[in-house]
């Protein structure tokens, strides 16, 4: 074998070709049966973890067809409303009805990205404007939040160039300005800005206390079960950011709002 077991810092670190039946020469015959059982179990981990991401990028690419001509009838049908000026009523179901198939388009969207191969990442990097991708962002956001522009604080000269996909970097930035626009009732303000190679966002709603700040990062967690969207977004953002060996730091004060770092530097980085 050209890598040690031990060199292996996980599951994403080995590949098939590096599983092979390894030359024991150096391997005392008393503990050859025990490393056989691992290279299996791994060869099995590795094959149940390629099968779950091929699950979620056929179920993902199968559904976008159908939500599409869904959204294409339920806008064809508000056009309808309006010319024919039916109630009010009609056309507010209309609207909740294009939302809920926007947010889950977005969702599978975040899906494929997810359900990536580490080649497939790999072959995805490229240098990219932090500039560029907030803009196409904010552009989709004006969409759901008018008043948007109202609430950022941005440092446009501090935002640099980072090394990922671009759509993950969307996706990133996309999902934690959302997060402070639904779960910080009262923010007034979001401030977006780049020291060195941190990026930061920094809402100045009601925060998280010590206790929710630990479950942040869990899939399906919500600060209040009423509030909208999965649960999703700062996990998908700890997930995606850690395909890419980068480093996301929450740090929050009751009261005084929520602060989400993503560390780019090279150091930061595991090899």
């Amino acid at each position: 074998m050209t890598k040690s077991l031990i060199s292996y810092k996980s599951i994403h670190d080995l590949q098939l070709e590096h599983l092979t039946e390894p030359e024991f020469k150096s391997v005392p015959k008393e503990i050859q049966p025990f490393i056989e059982n691992i290279l299996n179990l791994i060869k099995r981990l590795h094959i149940s973890l390629e099968n779950e991401k091929n699950f979620s990028a056929y179920a993902a690419h199968e559904l976008r067809s159908p939500l599409t001509a869904i959204k294409t009838n339920v806008q064809l049908g508000k056009m309808i409303a309006i010319q024919q000026q039916y109630d009010d009523n009609l056309l507010e179901c209309l609207n909740d009805a294009e939302n809920s198939i926007i947010r889950y388009q977005n969702l599978l969207e975040q899906l494929l990205v997810l359900s990536q191969t580490e080649h497939q990442i790999e072959q995805n990097i490229q240098q990219v404007s932090l500039k560029q991708s907030l803009e196409l962002v904010l552009s989709d956001l004006r969409l759901t939040y008018p008043e948007i522009d109202h609430q950022l604080i941005i440092h446009w000269e501090s935002l640099g160039k980072i090394f990922i996909a671009p759509d993950a970097i969307q996706i990133v930035l996309r999902n934690l300005l959302e997060n402070s626009l639904k779960h910080s009732q009262t923010v007034k303000k979001i401030e977006i800005s780049q020291t060195e190679n941190i990026l930061t966002i920094r809402d100045f709603g009601v925060g998280l206390n010590p206790q929710e700040l630990t479950l942040a990062t869990k899939r399906f967690w919500r600060k209040s079960a009423t509030g909208q969207g999965y649960g999703l977004g700062l996990s998908l953002c700890h997930i995606l950011l850690q395909q890419y060996h980068y480093q996301m730091i929450i740090q929050s004060d009751q009261n005084q709002g929520l602060s989400v770092s993503i560390d780019f530097s090279k150091d930061n980085k595991t090899d």
